[in-house]
């Protein structure tokens, strides 16, 4: 019998209640349909799952990946996946490569090795703007694409709307992956570690949906009000370590009047322990999506509080017809929560999104089994073309993920990349390009030249310090080329040193392992360190034309 191997991407490395759930659920929906080999997990930075110590690969790896494994299918979500802003997360490096590394690079992957693409109910948290020919095109190579909401439908074009399912988020069915009696011993430890009572209502918030004086006073009263009408205990408890859940809910919990009978839950939690806790719950007030998704599962009253009218809470809501169990405006917030919070709620709506999400894990399954692909008609030469244009004359950011190394006759697809030399990182108006070093580069940029024909283009270098966790500083060279408007390439010569032994020795330590920072000394590193002290700096000069017709890339 076959087994396959399925790659997934989502942000499977940060602490994030919902993200760690989104692969244990597809696992087990996908393990009752296909003989899974193996699934590869890959997020932004990769490391360890947290909770769950399972390797994550960084997207960097994704193409190599590929290249060197039968991978049968790759999977893209859940979660606010499909974006083109530069603040994913706050563990993620404020650039667009993690957000276009989690949809975009994937697909170009699969387009390159011939494999099925397909999306598991992702969000869309944000308008595409003017970049939304560019997402057209790409989602022109996916054979599948679904998202979570209405909401997320609606982003895209009506020329990609109408290949595009709206699917409840796969969380949905988490309470067959865990139903309520497995968590019921998980469940007890909570309950007497923390001292948890018969009946309590769990309070979740976080510092993006609030944390003004007026949020913050609001959610007091509320829970004074449960606390002495409602003779309830209220548990605090964070959910997404990642959003600074529990520093908002301190300061919450420091204007509660029954501080010594509420339990703030300090310790960390897992997914599962918060499965446990929610389930057997008497009701869940948060700001969390998927606080409120695994509450609502297990049949558990709950109230949404979505004072920025976020779309995935709206859509979530609306798909279940629970629409009146949101708050607005937290001012309403007691108002709100005793004229619905007790209602019975009904599940038919719940029941019948629930059904599809079954389906779409069929239709994914079948589409990995017989390996059905988009082809590409000219996609990535649109994109290309699409790229040219915004580069050239929007007067809006946007990420530039094609340039050529013609010393190297090499070819890059947006980084990070093993082997990448440099990245366009910015284009903050149509007469400025930004190039920055890859990654911790520790190299200095001493002398640059930037012409166009004979024509010498004006520049400035930066050359900025940041302190990694071991202590140690790095470079982040960044380079501004001014008044590229209306030429068609340019020419950049740069000379550069390493500050000192010691940095240097920390980049050839990487290059080992894979993570060169340049193309030009990847394949000298050996010799390098052999004859490293006969060396004081090292210099090398890179020649990088940036054409005009981005699409030649493509041939």
């Amino acid at each position: 019998m076959r087994r396959y191997n399925i790659i997934q991407v989502g942000s499977f490395d940060v602490e994030n209640y919902g993200d760690l759930l989104f692969p244990v659920v597809f696992e087990h929906e996908i393990k009752k349909r296909l003989n899974l080999d193996n699934l590869f997990l890959f997020s932004p930075n990769g490391g360890r799952m947290p909770f769950y110590d399972r390797e994550v690969y960084s997207t960097a790896e994704l193409d190599d990946f590929c290249a060197k494994h039968k991978i049968d299918g790759i999977v893209v979500g859940g979660g606010d996946t499909v974006r083109l802003d530069s603040k994913v997360l706050k563990d993620y490096p404020e650039s667009f490569i993690p957000s276009l590394s989690m949809w975009q690079y994937p697909i170009f992957v699969a387009n390159k090795y011939n494999l099925p693409v397909v999306f598991n109910c992702p969000g869309v948290p944000l308008d595409f703007g003017i970049n939304q020919s560019i997402v057209d095109y790409t989602m022109d190579l996916c054979p599948y694409l679904s998202v979570r909401d209405r909401n997320a439908k609606n982003t895209f074009s009506v020329k990609n709307a109408k290949k595009i399912e709206v699917v409840l988020d796969s969380v949905n069915l988490i309470d067959e992956v865990y139903p309520k009696k497995i968590l019921e011993k998980r469940f007890l430890k909570l309950k007497n570690t923390n001292k948890i009572e018969e009946r309590f209502i769990v309070l979740q918030v976080n510092n993006i949906q609030g944390g003004d004086e007026q949020f913050i006073q609001n959610l007091a009263e509320l829970v004074n009000l449960i606390n002495e009408k409602y003779d309830l205990q209220v548990v605090f408890s964070p959910i997404g370590y990642v959003h600074d859940d529990l520093e908002c809910l301190k300061k919450i919990y420091a204007r509660v009047k029954a501080r010594k009978r509420n339990v703030m839950v300090t310790q960390k939690m897992s997914p599962e322990d918060m499965l446990a806790l929610f389930s057997h719950s008497a009701g869940f007030i948060g700001t969390s999506l998927h606080g409120l998704i695994t509450s609502n599962v297990y049949h558990v009253p709950i109230l949404g509080i979505d004072t920025q009218n976020r779309n995935k809470i709206s859509g979530y809501a609306e798909l279940c017809g629970i629409e009146n169990r949101l708050v607005r405006n937290i001012s309403e917030v007691k108002n709100v929560f005793e004229v619905v919070f007790f209602e019975k709620i009904n599940y038919t709506k719940l029941e019948t999104e629930r059904a599809k999400i079954a389906k779409h894990f069929d239709k994914i399954a079948n589409l990995i089994k017989d390996q059905v692909t988009e082809k590409d008609t000219g996609q990535m030469l649109n994109i290309f073309d699409e790229f040219y244009k915004i580069t050239q004359f929007s007067p809006k950011s946007i990420f530039v993920n094609y340039i050529t190394d013609e010393a190297n006759k090499t070819r890059f697809v947006y980084g990070p990349k093993k082997g990448e030399t440099y990245y366009i990182d910015n284009v903050f108006n149509s007469n400025e390009i930004h190039i920055s070093f890859f990654n911790h580069s520790a190299i200095k940029i001493k002398k640059l030249e930037a012409v166009s024909g004979k024509k010498q283009l004006l520049f400035e270098v930066s050359n900025y310090l940041s302190e990694r966790d071991d202590g140690k500083i790095y470079l982040y060279p960044t380079i501004v080329i001014k008044d590229t408007g209306k030429i068609s390439y340019f020419d950049l010569k740069i000379d550069f040193e390493f500050c000192n032994p010691t940095t240097l020795a920390n980049i050839l330590s990487e290059m080992r392992e894979g993570y060169s920072v340049t193309t030009s000394l990847k394949t000298s590193a050996d010799k390098i360190i052999a004859d490293y002290n006969s060396y004081n700096s090292l210099q090398k000069n890179v020649l990088f034309r940036f054409f005009k017709k981005l699409r030649k890339l493509a041939r």
